[in-house]
């Protein structure tokens, strides 16, 4: 509970902040998330000042995309994710080593 009440603390005004954010961004959301909103992911990164950024909303997910499921499409799904997070790095490490 500290990290979630430290995090709603420490949040005011982030979204008033997005268009001095200069740096990479990605964003992974579910659609069906209950702890946060992904309407106010979608805006952030349409207003992010960043000229790399991206956001992607996976339907009918929540919260928790990536815990290691119980069956095989949760881990389809959670592979998935991490396989498409893990893209997106090494391209941005890639273009730096470059």
């Amino acid at each position: 509970m500290d990290t979630a009440l430290a995090l709603v603390t420490h949040l005011d005004g982030f979204h008033e902040a997005a268009p001095r954010f200069s740096t990479p961004i990605k964003i992974i959301h579910g659609d069906h998330d209950r702890v946060t909103s992904h309407h106010q992911s979608l805006n952030f990164i349409a207003n992010a000042g960043s000229t790399d950024k991206d956001c992607t909303i996976y339907e009918g997910l929540e919260h928790a995309m990536c815990r290691d499921g119980g069956n095989e499409k949760d881990e389809e799904v959670r592979l998935k994710i991490n396989k498409e997070r893990d893209e997106w790095y090494l391209a941005r490490v890639n273009d730096k080593e470059e």
